[in-house]
């Protein structure tokens, strides 16, 4: 209980050697009356339509122009009947973002683009809309920080997008019918922002109107629900603040309303990724507890699972596969998928889980750090990682299929 308490006071000044400490009250979420709890849905396990092996096999990637100590993926996506992939590569004082296409997973190419745009900057969104495939990623170099976007009609040439970004950083981007939601942050870190666009060429700022004080709002994935978006992110104070789990729902991605999560009985929960399939919602995310300040306290995976965006299960962990870290999960119709460590599992749901048999041979190269996974309707599955010795990093990429 006086952990609990303690959690609520926090140091917000230290000079001549005294600090100040201010009372903030009870553990309440910010603006908590503002979103209310999300109705508990504790749906039952859905039977699996199938029960699937699969099948990894390590794929070789190109040449990188910077083949020096770092090259990092970032991101993966489907791009018709290929992969597109997205990262940055780092020699020395040189870092280049890098985006790769593939027709089946094997053979990779590095697309085409102005190379100046891509000095100093990291890729890692990826979302096709109609036969485009949409890049995102941040610039930091020469002074100019802020957002950077690509498209391409072909995921080899590419062409710089044009829009109000300066200063600021992505978190998410999705895609609606005509038109495609990018969200992000402002450079200050304390506020959300976001922009629109119909075809990926030109962006606009959106004016967000949230139910809430925007410096406590955190939007950190968007998924399409048909009629409108469903993002997930957190109610926080700041980084040493307990952090409250929120599903955000809006009709045109400005106005938009919320709904608080379960913390699953720590201090601090924050989904970051959002999936969908036939049988739902499937959000994932960190949870731990507020430690004191400058401390680091064990972090945990924690998912929610909804049939409906509206109504949400208690939030799940210590069970496989949220047993451990470093778990990527996709979603298509039919199910989900999580991978990390080596193992593959599956669900139709996202509420039960099974391990699957894996009769391939690029099992072993997901032991490494996953950074990113994408999943198609018709089974085929791109994982992206990174291998990390000493100061050096080397990007991976694993090509899987889905058998019945």
């Amino acid at each position: 209980m006086w952990a609990r308490i303690m959690a609520a006071v926090i140091a917000v000044a230290v000079a001549g050697g005294a600090a100040w400490w201010f009372w903030l009250g009870p553990e309440t979420a910010p603006s908590a009356d503002a979103c209310g709890a999300a109705e508990r849905a504790d749906v039952p396990s859905a039977p699996a339509v199938f029960e699937p092996t699969v099948s990894w096999q390590l794929a070789e990637l190109p040449a990188f122009a910077t083949d020096g100590d770092e090259q990092v993926m970032l991101g993966g996506a489907a791009f018709g009947h290929g992969w597109v992939a997205s990262g940055r590569s780092r020699s020395g004082p040189d870092s280049n973002g890098f985006i790769l296409s593939s027709p089946d997973g094997f053979e990779w190419r590095h697309g085409a683009t102005d190379a100046a745009g891509l000095a100093d900057t990291e890729i890692g969104l990826l979302v096709e809309r109609e036969r485009t495939i949409v890049a995102v990623g941040s610039a930091s170099g020469s002074g100019q920080v802020g957002i950077r976007a690509w498209i391409s009609l072909d995921g080899i040439n590419w062409r710089a997008a044009a829009g109000p970004f300066d200063r600021s950083s992505p978190t998410a981007v999705g895609t609606r019918d005509q038109s495609l939601l990018l969200v992000g942050v402002a450079e200050s870190g304390d506020h959300p922002l976001a922009w629109t666009s119909n075809g990926g060429n030109h962006w606009e700022r959106v004016n967000l109107q949230l139910p809430v004080d925007p410096e406590v709002a955190r939007i950190g994935a968007i998924q399409s629900d048909g009629a409108g978006w469903v993002a997930v992110g957190d109610l926080s104070r700041d980084v040493d603040s307990p952090a409250w789990p929120v599903v955000w729902m809006s009709a045109d991605g400005a106005s938009w309303t919320c709904l608080l999560l379960d913390r699953a009985g720590f201090d601090v929960a924050r989904p970051t990724a959002l999936h969908r399939s036939a049988q739902g919602w499937l959000a994932v995310g960190t949870a731990g507890d507020v430690c004191g300040f400058g401390a680091s306290c064990p972090g945990h995976t924690v998912a929610w699972t909804s049939p409906d965006s509206v109504r949400w299960s208690a939030g799940a962990t210590g069970v496989e596969p949220w047993d451990r870290g470093g778990i990527g999960v996709a979603g298509s119709a039919e199910g989900f998928v999580a991978v990390g460590h080596g193992t593959t599992w599956w669900s139709a749901d996202g509420n039960s889980w099974v391990e699957l048999a894996d009769d391939g041979t690029g099992a072993e190269a997901l032991i490494g750090q996953l950074d990113a996974l994408a999943m198609t309707d018709d089974g085929r599955l791109l994982a992206v990682g990174t291998t990390y010795e000493g100061v050096d990093a080397d990007a991976w990429v694993a090509v899987g299929y889905l058998s019945r």
